[in-house]
């Protein structure tokens, strides 16, 4: 009786040690394949320069497997700001850049630029109500060197209705020439040129026209509401024009007349 139980126990021993051995045998090679690829695609991630940024989303669904990855923040101060020039092209803090021909091109060359956005020199600016024929215009800072680049005789109102700021000299193409002065609220342009049509191009509207004797030169003088705005002559083959931007009183155009030379 107790020989039969012994073997009873041995057989039932010997089973389990089977069953342990084949469960083992079918899980454990499993579990070790996961391990390695896990391993593999960790190491993966850390060398390989390829791997992108995740964003905010992606963060969150890798948050289900127990791994998380910040997201880059924005670039802040001085690598969020973008210099550019006139024409939109990006400058370096010395202000130049490579155009798209890989020509080397420096902010101050970019300053003008015409309404299509091309960059162009300020000898070849064109007058916005003139255009072309004739009235390509350069503009002068020096008086000086404009009254030694005017062909026809340099002339100016020595005695204004106002104290101008500013004064701009502009002489263009055909050889008209025009001094424009600038006070706090009056602008005035004295031109002179050959014809009387080339330095009356500003149309104003005027209810009165009358000639009055100035220096010896008929002059035509045109007001509306009994404002002047437009004086015209001719005098030495040169024509001749006063306009006020915000009008004056017929002795005032008088004055002014009278004090070109």
């Amino acid at each position: 009786m107790r020989r039969r139980l012994f073997f009873r126990r041995g057989f039932v021993c010997l089973l389990a040690c089977i069953l342990t051995l084949a469960l083992a045998a079918g899980c454990g090679p499993k579990k070790t394949e996961e391990t390695e690829k896990k391993v593999q695609k960790e190491q993966t991630d850390q060398t390989d320069p390829a791997v992108e940024v995740v964003s905010e989303a992606e963060t969150v669904e890798n948050a289900v497997d127990g791994t998380t990855t910040e997201p880059t923040p924005p670039p802040t101060g001085e690598m969020a700001e973008t210099k550019t020039d006139a024409l939109g092209n990006p400058l370096n803090d010395d202000g130049i850049y490579y155009d798209e021909n890989g020509n080397l091109v420096t902010e101050e060359e970019n300053v003008n630029v015409d309404e299509d956005g091309n960059p162009i020199s300020d000898q070849d600016m064109i007058y916005s109500e003139g255009g072309s024929d004739g009235w390509e215009s350069v503009e002068y800072g020096d008086k000086e060197d404009f009254a030694e680049a005017v062909k026809s005789g340099y002339e100016e109102v020595t005695e204004l209705s106002f104290e101008p700021a500013n004064t701009y000299y502009m002489l263009y193409a055909n050889g008209v020439y025009e001094i424009q002065y600038e006070g706090d609220s009056d602008f005035l342009t004295f031109s002179k040129g050959q014809t009387e049509e080339q330095v009356s191009r500003i149309t104003v509207a005027f209810d009165q026209e009358e000639t009055v004797k100035v220096n010896d030169a008929d002059v035509k003088i045109r007001s509306f509401q009994n404002v002047v705005y437009l004086a015209l002559w001719n005098k030495g083959g040169y024509a001749y024009s006063i306009y006020s931007d915000q009008g004056c009183t017929r002795d005032e155009m008088v004055n002014m007349i009278s004090s070109v030379r």
